[in-house]
């Protein structure tokens, strides 16, 4: 079987890594463009009029049990934790809005760098760059330092194996959530303790399910709320190729 060729070296270099892998080459590929936006954050953006669109993404992998899903998703997030400062939220939040909340206005360990750096797509190609490449997009000189910046504080990245257990069973009020923060648009949440308030918050998500599990997360009505004009659903029908295991 021959590795699909694309008009960038990212893609085609991320798909010869993962050659000898079971989990069908659509689920590979999403997992792939999952990571670079996760990457890029809020630094980068299509101008769309006034407004700016942002390259996050919520990607759902469908398929049947024993797929390799998670293969695929698990392959990316190593390639993230290693190469990049993305930010990962919990992979399980008994499908609680707060534990998203709480996972985006945690500071984590690394150093920010407070450039509020933006890049928009129509001044820079990214043809070419790495996924460790976009992560540093960034006037910082220094990439070996792993810096956030201000742009990307509260911006977090969720690679789950199910996505039932980011989003619940029937949840409409995550649902409605998940809409509005689609679009990063400053967010206020009031608590016992007081007003949390998220600027410049980006949620990006990638997430396996089964076409039952898919069907028991989204009540009728989530048809409705615009989640899931908001969501891709990639469906990989059956394994890529067997690979055998060491005996």
């Amino acid at each position: 079987m021959s590795v699909p060729e694309f008009n960038t070296p990212f893609l085609n270099d991320y798909m010869a890594m993962v050659e000898d892998t079971e989990s069908p080459r659509l689920f590979h590929i999403w997992s792939a463009i999952s990571g670079a936006s996760a990457a890029l954050g809020r630094r980068c953006y299509l101008p769309f009029g006034p407004m700016k669109i942002y390259p996050n993404h919520y990607i759902a992998l469908v398929g049947t049990p024993a797929s390799r899903k998670s293969t695929a998703i698990n392959m990316m997030r190593k390639q993230l934790r290693k190469s990049t400062s993305v930010k990962f939220g919990p992979t399980d939040t008994a499908g609680q809005r707060q534990g998203i909340i709480e996972a985006m206005k945690t500071t984590t360990n690394e150093s920010e760098y407070l450039g509020n750096v933006e890049v928009s797509f129509n001044e820079h190609s990214l043809i070419g760059m790495s996924v460790a490449d976009m992560a540093q997009v960034t006037n910082e000189p220094d990439p070996e330092l792993g810096i956030i910046t201000a742009k990307d504080k509260h911006a977090v990245y969720f690679a789950v194996s199910e996505l039932n257990k980011l989003i619940g069973i029937n949840n409409l009020s995550m649902i409605d959530f998940l809409t509005t923060m689609y679009d990063g648009d400053d967010y206020d949440y009031q608590t016992k303790g007081g007003k949390i308030s998220l600027n410049d918050p980006l949620i990006s998500i990638i997430a396996g399910t089964t076409p039952t599990s898919l069907a028991l997360s989204m009540p009728p009505a989530a048809g409705g709320q615009g989640f899931l004009s908001r969501i891709i659903l990639v469906y990989g029908a059956r394994k890529y190729k067997p690979v055998s295991r060491p005996t």
